[in-house]
């Protein structure tokens, strides 16, 4: 509390000493304004403004197709079949770059060819045996269990949340209302809002935190 009220009261200051306009304040992470002063005595944290980082487009992700491009024969259509899994999600989309370099070079190696038009099916095969099969023990770096633990830290809350997002799930996406539930989901990274509507934001998301994973959850609450 008393460092952001720090930021705020030097923030402030910038209407009598013109100096404070040269001090400037980049808060990096996933937050709701109201989280960062949370004694209700004190004035909220009301400054300032967020920066939306959008997922990586193909043409953003060419750069991570160094690694792979001299293994294998079209490096375009694996990293297509890279971003049809991870939606653009910066961290999946590079862990699946670094995997797809790795095993690439390995079968080079081992003077193995990857069939031309076979390049969904292989990403296809290392997305479900590296990341999705036992995922908690293959999230590393931690991704998935990070948003698991935002979806169930708070045990009120989370019943709603799951409510929310198996809401999502069934119906493929919901008009954007601007709840707290809706919020705190957003937060989390499992869904994104695309044209007014929110939805998954990606198939590994959709695939781990499925309807039998939602179930589960709830009746160990």
């Amino acid at each position: 509390n008393d460092f952001f009220a720090l930021i705020r009261a030097l923030h402030e200051q910038r209407t009598a000493e013109a100096r404070y306009r040269r001090l400037t304040w980049v808060l990096l992470g996933v937050v709701t304004p109201s989280d960062l002063i949370r004694d209700r005595k004190r004035t909220p944290f009301n400054i300032g403004h967020a920066i939306d980082l959008q997922d990586f487009h193909l043409e953003e992700a060419h750069p991570l197709m160094a690694g792979f491009q001299n293994w294998v024969p079209n490096p375009e259509a694996i990293l297509t079949a890279i971003l049809g899994w991870t939606g653009g999600q910066p961290l999946l989309t590079q862990k699946l770059c670094q995997l797809a370099t790795q095993k690439s070079r390995e079968a080079h190696q081992a003077d193995l060819r990857l069939p031309p038009g076979a390049e969904a099916t292989w990403i296809d095969d290392l997305v479900k045996t590296h990341i999705i099969a036992h995922w908690e023990a293959q999230d590393n770096p931690e991704h998935l269990r990070t948003i698991r633990n935002r979806l169930l830290m708070d045990e009120q809350r989370t019943p709603r949340l799951l409510g929310l997002y198996q809401r999502i799930l069934e119906q493929g996406r919901i008009p954007v209302d601007g709840s707290l539930e809706q919020t705190e989901l957003m937060l989390s990274g499992l869904v994104g809002m695309r044209q007014g509507q929110l939805q998954v934001k990606n198939r590994i998301y959709q695939s781990i935190f499925d309807i039998v994973w939602i179930q589960q959850q709830l009746a160990q609450l």
